[in-house]
């Protein structure tokens, strides 16, 4: 049976609009609270250019990366200070965050015909709880987290884990730089999503086998 790898982020649920609305809420926080060293970056959109170089964050919980942000600018910020502000981004990212349209009857569909897996990048505290909060873990078969491996999904090895033997592979995902480039090298068919936070600042290293701007298109396309 062939397999189709899904990413999570950007691709079956709207993380970076929820994360966006999340940071509206921290940048009231830091005015309200004088931080303005750290409201001014987050105006500035730093925290996007922090996000897509550092390869070490993809392996990390929303908290973390929170907190090395804000450590970035405030070294003395104590932990209880760095908890509240998580705390604030959390509730609000999580009043927002959902499934991308037409996700659970797309996997619903495909699982009919096709092993399905999903491939992520995260810790896989913070990825078990977005699964659990969509409801939507039964749907696969592997499930692989890259916080587990210690390497993000630009190491194909991710994706081996999840396609077996010489069956046929499908990757769909938003990220060219993990997603398309581990997919091909792990020998699938790529298919880009052209969505969420890098459909506009990420460099093309390589060419998908085909994208989308929806996930309804992959009825047509699988």
């Amino acid at each position: 049976m062939a397999t189709v790898v899904f990413d999570l982020d950007d691709t079956l649920a709207n993380t970076w609009a929820a994360s966006r609305k999340a940071n509206r809420k921290l940048l009231w926080y830091f005015l309200r609270h004088g931080m303005w060293r750290i409201a001014k970056a987050l105006l500035l959109k730093e925290n996007v250019r922090y996000l897509v170089n550092d390869e070490q964050l993809l392996l990390l919980d929303s908290d973390s990366i929170i907190a090395r942000f804000l450590r970035y600018y405030y070294p003395d910020i104590s932990d209880v200070e760095v908890v509240r502000i998580c705390s604030v981004f959390h509730d609000e990212f999580y009043r927002h965050f959902d499934l991308m349209p037409g996700a659970r009857d797309v996997l619903e569909w495909l699982g009919r015909k096709y092993r399905l897996c999903l491939v992520t990048d995260g810790s896989v505290r913070w990825q078990e709880e977005k699964l659990a909060r969509l409801g939507i873990r039964d749907y696969f078969d592997t499930i692989v987290i890259s916080g587990s491996l210690g390497t993000s999904k630009r190491n194909p090895d991710n994706f081996r884990r999840a396609i077996k033997g010489d069956s046929p592979a499908y990757v769909v995902g938003d990220r060219v730089s993990t997603d398309i480039r581990g997919g091909a090298q792990a020998g699938a068919t790529t298919i880009l999503f052209k969505n969420g936070l890098f459909e506009s600042i990420e460099e093309r290293e390589v060419e998908p086998d085909h994208e989308i701007s929806s996930l309804f298109e992959l009825y047509s396309l699988l």
